[in-house]
């Protein structure tokens, strides 16, 4: 077996929230795997429970999905009859040039709760290792901002100025234009049509809806300081889930070791600014960095490379306008 690298404690517990139901297909391992779930919807009445290789999904969510929101497999059968993948979520092993690398996927909407109190996870015996499409050639990049992102006290703005090109790592306000230039790529996201895609479903939806009206409401002259807006807690917490996505190399595009950081760092700005109250903002940052695995969602906010260097020093040379909107 290929050795196994862990990135720090991965601390976890299940709220039973039923948000990881939604907006992506589950993977059958194998025929028995399939078996299993086509005799468990016989035993529970769920018509064609497998379509392909995959559990069924019905109204962008697994046809076991109950009303009460919990799974029907687990709930009246046993945790240990669902598919693998949802018994080890959010439990994540990726393969690397050097070797596999276990984490937790910050995209869980109870994440903020957890993750420095829960019980400390350990890889399962059987993982199915996840494809990415970061590469060997982005190690150095990872290398540098996970150690960036693991030092004690960093703030959102302190990542910023270093991304800059600043050095003040305990940066309470955000450098002179990113904000500016945050409120104008929110603007072109356009997030309220984005979150209107029924694949995306309620557990992505649902803790982001209060971000369109917020963002309409944002002045590009005037953006909203940060300051005060996220507790020491929030923002470590926000570092936790830019070095889990980074870890774990959660990105549909490629290259894409800064565009995590980026795109993780925008989110939370973006979130202290609609609702800063951690009940609302600790959800909204998990949900948001499971938007960042969809490519049309990378592609509005940051349709080319060059606009994640815009973002953070204002320098651009790519064919795309940093101020408008893009694509459909």
């Amino acid at each position: 077996m290929a050795t196994v690298h862990v990135l720090g404690e991965n601390r976890y517990r299940c709220f039973g929230c039923g948000s990881c139901c939604y907006g992506h297909a589950i993977e059958l391992l194998d025929d028995d795997e399939k078996a299993r779930i086509e005799a468990a919807g016989a035993t529970l009445g769920v018509e064609r429970p497998v379509e392909g290789n995959e559990v069924r999904y019905e109204d962008h969510r697994c046809v076991f999905h109950g009303e009460d929101r919990l799974c029907r497999i687990h709930k009246e059968l046993g945790s240990e009859v669902k598919p693998l993948r949802c018994q080890l979520w959010p439990l994540k092993i990726v393969p690397t040039e050097d070797g596999l690398r276990f984490g937790l996927d910050p995209g869980c909407l109870n994440t903020w709760r957890t993750w420095q109190t829960a019980e400390v996870q350990q890889p399962a015996p059987r993982m199915v290792p996840a494809p990415v499409a970061v590469g060997p050639e982005e190690a150095p990049a990872e290398e540098q901002l996970l150690g960036l992102l693991q030092v004690p006290g960093i703030t959102v703005a302190g990542v910023c100025s270093v991304l800059s090109g600043g050095r003040d790592l305990h940066a309470e306000e955000l450098p002179e234009g990113v904000a500016t230039r945050i409120v104008a790529r929110l603007q072109a996201l356009r997030i309220g049509q984005l979150l209107a895609k029924p694949e995306l479903g309620d557990g992505i939806r649902e803790p982001l809806a209060h971000l369109a009206a917020a963002f309409e409401a944002l002045d590009r002259d005037a953006p909203p300081p940060l300051v005060g807006r996220m507790s020491a807690d929030q923002q470590a917490f926000v570092a936790e889930v830019a070095r889990r996505k980074v870890w774990l190399r959660q990105a549909p595009v490629k290259p894409a070791t800064h565009g995590l950081v980026v795109l993780t760092l925008v989110g939370a700005v973006a979130c202290a600014w609609a609702d800063p109250e951690p009940e609302v903002f600790g959800p909204a940052l998990s949900a948001w960095s499971r938007l960042m695995r969809f490519q049309a969602f990378w592609l509005r906010l940051t349709p080319d490379h060059d606009m994640l260097r815009w973002l953070m020093t204002g320098e651009y040379e790519g064919a795309f306008d940093p101020w408008g909107a893009v694509g459909g």
